[in-house]
């Protein structure tokens, strides 16, 4: 089975979500390169995080992703990385000792 890389990235999150979107669409891929740039902080030297698939869903990854589109895939990226609800009643105003509880 060979790879070949039908993306590539200079964020982490840019690439996982393509991964993501890829998935979705049933093609299964890969992403190579993101520790170099998590441990150097830089890409750049290997041509940025790359999304690989296996070569024969190559075509069919470029065409998914290119009718993704970055505004689509900026989209998915809501900002909220754990996927949890944000509940006002759960911020840092909540933390005050409540009536009731020892103090």
């Amino acid at each position: 089975m060979r790879l070949i890389t039908v993306a590539s990235y200079d964020r982490p999150v840019d690439a996982r979500l393509a991964v993501s979107v890829l998935e979705d669409g049933g093609i299964p891929a890969v992403i190579a390169d993101e520790t170099f740039s998590m441990l150097y902080g830089s890409s750049s030297f290997t041509g940025g995080i790359k999304v690989q698939v296996r070569e024969e869903d190559g075509e069919a990854a470029s065409s998914l992703l290119a009718e993704s589109g970055p505004a689509a895939l900026a989209a998915a990226d809501d900002g909220n990385d754990t996927g949890a609800e944000t509940r006002p009643e759960c911020g840092p105003d909540s933390m005050a000792p409540s009536e009731g509880r020892n103090q």
